[in-house]
């Protein structure tokens, strides 16, 4: 099973919502992002996995955990988060802060394609690499199970 301590992480405690890029020995086709419902994995009790590319969940394992189908509310803490600021300046504009979405395909490219920061943001990709300028899909027509 894969360390889940090294990888990108977003947490908003007061959402209890853990979002989670990071490398699975097991990933398999589409790209997407883990999230739970707790703000830390130890707590957490359910997960599921979305698709980057659209609203749709992510058939995979779940690591003992339950299979997290977010409901009309819940679908919006992770829009939220992913929409939020991050704490990492964009190499494109310094004056500008990434998002946690750009931030969270820069994570996803470096660990899954080894694909670094700096070629994401200049479009040098290769693989499965997702583009800095991906539109997050519309998180809310995710279905419901």
């Amino acid at each position: 099973m894969t360390n889940l301590f090294h990888c990108f992480a977003l947490k908003l405690e007061t959402m209890h919502i853990l979002i989670q890029v990071n490398a699975d020995e097991h990933h398999i086709g589409n790209p997407y992002f883990k999230v739970y419902n707790d703000a830390s994995y130890g707590t957490a009790t359910a997960m599921n996995r979305v698709s980057f590319n659209a609203p749709e969940y992510i058939r995979h394992t779940t690591y003992g955990k339950n299979r997290w189908f977010l409901n009309s509310k819940e679908k919006r803490n992770p829009i939220a988060l992913l929409n939020a600021p991050s704490d990492h300046i964009d190499r494109r504009d310094t004056s500008w802060e990434y998002t946690n979405w750009e931030w969270a395909i820069i994570q996803y490219n470096n660990e899954i394609c080894a694909v670094g920061e700096k070629d994401t943001v200049e479009g040098r990709l290769k693989g499965k690499a997702l583009s800095i300028d991906l539109s997050m899909p519309d998180y809310l027509g995710l279905p419901r199970k």
